[in-house]
């Protein structure tokens, strides 16, 4: 049982975390699960123990090691923790499967994912959705002139995963996901016919109101399936209760900011072969 982090564990740590060929932005967040994992007490909530773990990487750590930025980084849920998936920029014919991207995860959960059918269709479908938002969404907001909802909804989907990576389980969090679904519905009206300021403002935070608008446009192709993944979504006016959620409920409200990202991305997609 580790009740109190020392310095001999750290560096065990980062040798089998460079055995097992993780990168070195991911080695703290590992670390922190690999010792909550191991404390069967009250340690687990212990904040000293976790900032002693995150310092002491950032200052081992090569910093100056050469790397290539991602195309995107998402998450992904698993035996109750938030694992980084990231979307490599690829050039030329590479095989990558989606359980590579989950680059900070143990190898033992990683090979639980691979044997587990279900488990690997779930990833495989989210991985998906990371994949399309990521090659798109970055493409259409370098356009000329791209849409200012756009910009916002990829803003609050990258702060829900940013938070999420941080373990942030607040109303925080599900307001920033349910913002960036609000926005990305936004964004497809402003893409589509344009949405001025008044007409926004008439719409307001309702989403129910805003994916119908963009139902008329859609004529029930793409946008039938977002409905039923916003159930997870809190109401605007719950902003600030300061209250914390289930990790499966945060998983399932994120979850539907990166689906409805990943579908308003095809609908463009659709829209420019047309």
């Amino acid at each position: 049982m580790i009740v109190k982090v020392e310095i001999e564990w750290l560096e065990k740590m980062d040798r089998e975390l460079d055995n097992n060929r993780v990168p070195d932005q991911e080695k703290a967040r590992i670390a922190i699960w690999e010792w909550k994992r191991n404390s069967k007490n009250e340690s687990f909530k212990d904040q000293e123990n976790t900032i002693k773990i995150r310092e002491w990487f950032d200052n081992n750590i090569n910093h100056h090691a050469a790397k290539i930025g991602p195309e995107f980084i998402g998450c992904y849920y698993y035996d109750d923790y938030f694992w980084s998936l990231v979307i490599p920029l690829i050039y030329g014919k590479i095989e990558w499967k989606p359980h590579y991207s989950l680059i900070s995860i143990p190898p033992r959960l990683k090979k639980q994912i691979e044997s587990n059918s279900t488990e690997y269709e779930k990833l495989s479908r989210h991985y998906n959705n990371c994949n399309i938002y990521g090659r798109e969404a970055k493409r259409l907001i370098a356009c000329k002139n791209p849409s200012k909802y756009l910009i916002s909804a990829d803003k609050q989907l990258q702060a829900t995963v940013s938070q999420l990576l941080n373990d942030d389980l607040s109303d925080v969090v599900l307001q920033s996901a349910r913002m960036s679904v609000e926005m990305f519905l936004k964004s497809y009206l402003d893409m589509f016919v344009g949405l001025s300021e008044a007409k926004a403002k008439k719409l307001g935070h309702n989403l129910e109101k805003i994916l119908n608008a963009c139902k008329k446009l859609d004529n029930g192709t793409i946008l039938q399936y977002l409905e039923k993944h916003f159930e997870a979504l809190p109401n605007i006016g719950d902003r600030y209760s300061g209250k914390s959620y289930p990790r499966e409920t945060v998983w399932r409200a994120y979850y539907a900011a990166q689906f409805t990202g990943a579908l308003i991305c095809r609908s463009f997609i659709v829209m420019r072969e047309k």
